[in-house]
């Protein structure tokens, strides 16, 4: 909740168009330029804006990593006349996904899963693409799109002979990918958590139910808006995309109704959990209820002799018995094994 307030605060009561990096994350920026058609490949580190040269007979790529360096990305977007706001976007990592659309540029704002140290963690991302070029800001380095850039490079792609709407189906698909990614370690959470929940049934376990849902529901929220954006590329037949490679934004939707999918189904896992979590505490509380009953049924007897006994009447026959003592004590004894007897021959303990 902290960095929640942090991240908004840097954004609050500045004016529109200011440049304010809200995330938490301080990967060194670093900027490639990919330049290739169906028979050349380069790929080119950035330093500083004068590299950064635009081949109007190829293809170009211009991914850009890291949101520290807020001087080197302004030129960047200066130079590809991205608009600031789409920059003041992404670099606000609490903004939603969504799209926009321009003659001649189609923006893309979208969220991110990547795998740092073992944990699953949300980037912010915008793709930006025009006649020959497309632009990612990414906000953490994703192995994917670099796996992808790879595939270019070793010419193990299609894309290298197709036009620019095929590279942003690749990236795109490189994002989905890591909603699976997201997906299945969710997946993974919730099974240890119901396996715990079978094991260790005394214990209350609702915080971590819940902190579950909290995760999927920010998932939910970063992914969803994801299938409006590719059903809006699909639907509204938009210039840069070509027919005959709509069936691979198809596909793209049709991974995202299965991921959609996933979440109902994990929803409905951890509202189950839920009530199992409660039922084991109602047994848990029945147990401890029984155990105290059947000590109580035990000590009931065995207190009524000894509340008679206890009576300060003068005239009392057994106090003056030699074997009074022991006579009680075995008939109290005989009475609480004939109790558990009785008990455990009705199965109540």
């Amino acid at each position: 909740m902290e960095n929640w307030k942090r991240n908004l605060s840097g954004k609050v009561g500045k004016p529109s168009g200011t440049f304010v990096y809200t995330g938490k994350y301080e990967e060194i920026t670093k900027v490639q330029q990919i330049v290739f058609d169906s028979e050349y490949f380069s790929k080119y580190t950035i330093n500083n804006i004068s590299e950064l040269q635009i081949d109007e007979k190829r293809i170009n790529w211009v991914i850009v990593n890291g949101f520290s360096n807020i001087s080197l990305i302004t030129q960047i977007a200066e130079k590809l006349e991205i608009h600031p706001l789409l920059l003041e976007d992404v670099l606000n990592v609490n903004n939603i996904p969504k799209i926009e659309k321009e003659k001649e540029q189609l923006s893309i704002i979208l969220k991110n899963f990547v795998n740092i140290n073992e944990k699953i963690v949300e980037s912010h991302l915008l793709i930006c693409i025009s006649t020959n070029i497309i632009v990612v800001f990414n906000e953490i380095t994703n192995p994917l799109i670099d796996e992808k850039i790879t595939r270019y490079e070793l010419n193990q792609t299609r894309g290298r002979t197709q036009n620019i709407d095929y590279s942003l189906y690749s990236i795109l698909d490189s994002v989905i990918d890591s909603y699976y990614i997201a997906s299945e370690n969710l997946r993974e959470e919730i099974s240890n958590l119901e396996e715990k929940i079978f094991i260790m049934k005394r214990e209350n376990h609702i915080d971590e139910i819940y902190n579950q849902k909290n995760k999927l529901e920010s998932l939910r929220k970063s992914i969803s808006p994801v299938r409006d954006i590719i059903r809006n590329i699909i639907e509204d037949e938009l210039e840069k995309i070509s027919n005959k490679n709509l069936i691979y934004y198809r596909d793209l939707h049709n991974h995202i109704l299965e991921i959609l999918g996933y979440y109902e189904s994990f929803r409905e896992i951890l509202s189950g959990l839920i009530n199992l979590n409660e039922s084991n505490l109602n047994n848990e509380t029945n147990r401890i209820i029984k155990t105290l009953t059947i000590v109580s049924t035990l000590f009931i007897p065995l207190t009524f002799i000894v509340g008679i006994y206890g009576m300060n009447f003068k005239f009392m026959p057994e106090l003056e018995w030699k074997y009074g003592y022991y006579f009680i004590l075995s008939l109290m004894a005989v009475i609480t094994a004939f109790i558990l007897f009785f008990i455990k021959r009705k199965k109540w303990l």
